[in-house]
């Protein structure tokens, strides 16, 4: 397989129901498949962690669109500070954007959806997702606190109890890179986030109409988890699986000792190195 060829992709922008200009990658395969993969990244992720991974499945037929959310890696402002944006507008209003995207530009196409991490949360969020016909979360979890155990729990708790809520108050949004975590997030994103995580509904705290559209995925849906994924415990990942009820759902949990890796955790599904342990599954699926 070849792996190591350079992406091929069209920079493209795609405006959000409320005006907000969204920088996307599209790839565009030259034998299609008639499917075309939306992806929805993890919290602070940019969109050029899954270029080798849409390069991959662009070589085998599929359009692919990445981007990045509001306040995000080329989808943020010049300036943090002051910037406003909450995270159900990643789902209601980007992703829910770039569905449409796909929907317009490709109809003839399957559409299907790949999320990493909140991703899979804000994704049900998102009115097009009625429309979505499959569906892959990798390490899509929910995120209240008090589904980890030990160390992982404490730190759970003070990140949203302490970290968050005072670096947003000092910075005037999320460092995150200062603190070798992900990308800077905006402050209202953080924040909001963090209300998430302290309570036991997590999303569904909320009485957002929106939340109203996980019930309208009814596409196959398979949630990958790993073992040893200390941002997405088995556990948080079935939490938000119950959350899709109408959907068909398929959960896949692995373990490191079963693929003879030493560590999986939540960030090496997409890289290359990682791609004869995950990708060619990954296609299968889709393809199916």
């Amino acid at each position: 397989m070849s792996h190591h060829l350079k992406p091929h992709y069209t920079p493209t922008e795609i405006k959000a129901a409320d005006g907000y200009p969204l920088q996307a990658s599209v790839f565009m395969p030259e034998q299609p498949n008639g499917r075309t993969v939306v992806t929805g990244s993890a919290m602070g992720v940019l969109q050029q962690y899954y270029y080798n991974f849409s390069e991959y499945l662009r070589g085998q037929g599929f359009h692919v669109v990445v981007f990045d959310y509001r306040g995000v890696g080329l989808s943020a402002p010049k300036r943090m500070k002051g910037f406003e944006a909450h995270l159900h507008q990643w789902g209601e209003l980007d992703i829910e954007a770039v569905l449409q995207y796909a929907l317009h530009q490709l109809p003839t196409d399957t559409l299907l959806y790949m999320s990493h991490s909140v991703g899979g949360q804000v994704f049900g969020l998102a009115e097009s997702n009625k429309h979505v016909k499959k569906v892959l979360m990798v390490a899509s979890q929910s995120g209240y606190w008090n589904l980890w155990s030990g160390y992982h729990k404490l730190r759970m708790y003070n990140i949203s109890h302490l970290a968050i809520p005072s670096l947003t108050a000092i910075a005037g949004y999320l460092p995150a890179k200062r603190l070798g975590l992900f990308e800077d997030v905006p402050k209202g994103v953080a924040n909001q986030w963090a209300s998430w995580i302290r309570h036991p509904e997590y999303i569904f705290r909320e009485t957002r109409p929106s939340l109203a559209n996980f019930q309208n995925v009814t596409a196959p849906m398979r949630l990958i988890s790993f073992s040893d994924d200390i941002f997405a415990p088995p556990l948080t990942v079935d939490n938000l699986a119950k959350r899709y009820s109408n959907a068909t759902i398929e959960r896949v949990n692995y373990t490191p000792e079963q693929l003879g890796l030493k560590e999986v955790g939540h960030f090496n599904y997409f890289k290359r190195k990682y791609a004869e342990y995950f990708w060619e599954d990954a296609l299968g699926w889709l393809m199916s």
